[in-house]
């Protein structure tokens, strides 16, 4: 596992750029016995926000660093607003982690069962912790929650987790997606007699405090999709279905970072708006939707008459392969795409230069620049990587942080793509 940059929430052993000021830790190296990787700590996940980082093993164990002001690094130590070394998190020592999410200031987990054990900050419902019977949710501590099992109903398991800003989503093995927290993500929570919280503070049936879903629920306008990832930005998210197509919903905010240049926020996911493709359809068919058709005729043997006509066997309308999304990865304010053929989209901020496109400049200087862009548009794999290797390099995977991308390409070449403007090896 390597780690880089500055923050208290670094992984990587430099006091420095943890920036822990006069701690006793600050420049001292962590023994390499201690240290992450190996056989017995090797890294099976990973996940950073802006103020902490977790990392679940191969052996189920799950570690944590960074701010614990609300607890979302480990409740138990409640006496340190800051633990500088990945810790390991000892209050769910029996239960296997495969998978963990970091919110701003809340985390979650998988079991190697298909339970969520969330922790840390609660005050949006982002935790999905039962309310006990006769209790209102303001009754109970908002900060230092957990780790308690997310309450997930029907028999349902887990297969991975995203947490934003005061939201965690998860993706279930039904390929349904369930949220909780804010409104933007979740929704809100019908009140006791029937109603709902309609106003911050509002009185509505006894309901006080931020409008939120604080139990986990199914998205209605997913529903019968099926759902095979979960991304989660600063207050957006997005989902990709297992025909590739990307759907996003939350603060759209003036960079349109979910894909659609208005409204300033969605409420339900919609189809994010991708480029028309460039492929062609072979037998020239009229194509059914836009970017879906039927692109390649596998012929087989002569006809059953003996009459040496060929037989085509079209197979199904799918999604041209130049925008048919197979990674989708939330940032801050912005969102990448990477697509079947290897091709990257991107959307949203771009003041940092997080989208790879030139970031905003002066009129004098007279260079091309975008301080957003919306709908998605492509970014082309570095020039000099596809002359230097004779051919055209594509793309695999992405993640996007507050203001940054990361991207691996199909050499094993991690990219990054922040205030430089371009993609930097």
């Amino acid at each position: 596992l390597y780690s880089w940059g500055p923050g208290i929430q670094s992984l990587h052993d430099d006091g420095d750029d943890r920036d822990v000021g006069s701690s006793p830790e600050r420049g001292a190296l962590v023994p390499s016995d201690a240290r992450l990787g190996g056989a017995n700590k090797a890294a099976l996940s990973v996940s950073m926000s802006s103020s902490h980082s977790a990392v679940s093993t191969v052996r189920g164990w799950a570690y944590a660093c960074g701010s614990n002001d609300c607890g979302q690094v480990d409740p138990a130590r409640r006496d340190e607003d800051v633990i500088v070394r990945p810790s390991r998190v000892l209050e769910f020592s029996q239960a296997k982690v495969w998978r963990v999410g970091c919110g701003v200031n809340h985390t979650a987990a998988v079991t190697a069962g298909g339970t969520v054990l969330t922790w840390g900050s609660n005050e949006y419902g982002q935790c999905g912790h039962r309310v006990p019977f006769g209790k209102k949710p303001e009754d109970l501590p908002q900060t230092f929650c957990g780790p308690l099992a997310l309450a997930l109903t029907g028999g349902r398991r887990a297969e991975s987790v995203a947490c934003g800003h005061g939201f965690t989503l998860i993706l279930t093995t039904r390929m349904e997606v369930l949220a909780c927290g804010i409104a933007e993500i979740a929704g809100v929570d019908p009140d006791a007699r029937g109603g709902a919280v309609t106003k911050e503070g509002e009185e509505g049936g006894g309901n006080s405090g931020p409008r939120c879903r604080r139990t986990a629920a199914p998205l209605p306008t997913l529903e019968n999709l099926p759902i095979v990832s979960v991304s989660a930005g600063h207050r957006h998210a997005a989902v990709l279905t297992a025909h590739g197509a990307a759907l996003a919903w939350g603060i759209n905010g003036p960079d349109g970072r979910c894909g659609r240049p208005y409204p300033p926020v969605l409420s339900t996911p919609s189809p994010m708006r991708v480029p028309s493709t460039k492929m062609v359809v072979p037998d020239g068919s009229p194509t059914p939707f836009p970017n879906w058709a039927r692109w390649e005729v596998e012929t087989k043997g002569g006809g059953g008459s003996g009459d040496g006509n060929v037989v085509a066997a079209m197979p199904p309308v799918s999604l041209a392969d130049d925008v048919a999304v197979t990674h989708v990865a939330c940032g801050g304010k912005h969102t990448v795409l990477v697509t079947k053929a290897g091709g990257l989209l991107v959307c949203g901020a771009n003041d940092e230069g997080q989208l790879g496109l030139p970031p905003p400049a002066s009129e004098e200087d007279g260079a091309p620049h975008s301080s957003s862009v919306s709908p998605a548009v492509p970014v082309a794999h570095p020039s000099s990587a596809a002359e230097e290797d004779g051919g055209r390099r594509t793309f695999v995977s992405a993640e996007a942080g507050e203001a940054h991308t990361l991207l691996l390409d199909d050499a094993g070449d991690v990219w990054q793509m922040d205030g430089s403007g371009e993609g930097g090896k």
